[in-house]
């Protein structure tokens, strides 16, 4: 990728009708490579096409908070993409509480629904 971080250039020729989740970590481990709104936007551009409009997002933003030269903009902001979005974050990054694994999924509800029949076991 482009200094790391992936564009809508290279992303394209992997989709399919087979794709099913695209997975997003913005901020990314271990390069530090942060996503700008405009590059954010051309990612959402691409998958709101209509032959796209069925992959979903998983994007990972447990480093949202660890950016300091940019303003970090969350894919599910984005127009049209927070309906496909499961936006996975937490407290152990940004809260310096690495021992507690503490953490959240923000989706659409029958996805949090199916995530919590699984988690409470």
């Amino acid at each position: 990728a482009e200094e790391y971080v992936l564009t809508a250039q290279l992303l394209a020729p992997s989709l399919s009708a087979r794709t099913r989740m695209l997975i997003l970590c913005n901020p990314s481990n271990p390069t530090g490579a942060a996503m700008s709104r405009e590059q954010l936007e051309s990612l959402a551009a691409l998958l709101r096409r209509p032959e796209h409009e069925h992959i979903l997002i998983l994007s990972d933003e447990i480093y949202e908070r660890i950016t300091y030269d940019m303003e970090h903009v969350s894919f599910a902001a984005l127009d049209g993409m927070r309906e496909r979005t499961l936006t996975i974050n937490g407290m152990s990054k940004a809260y310096s509480m690495t021992g507690y694994r503490l953490g959240y999924l923000a989706a659409p509800s029958p996805i949090v629904k199916a995530a919590a029949r699984l988690q409470g076991q």
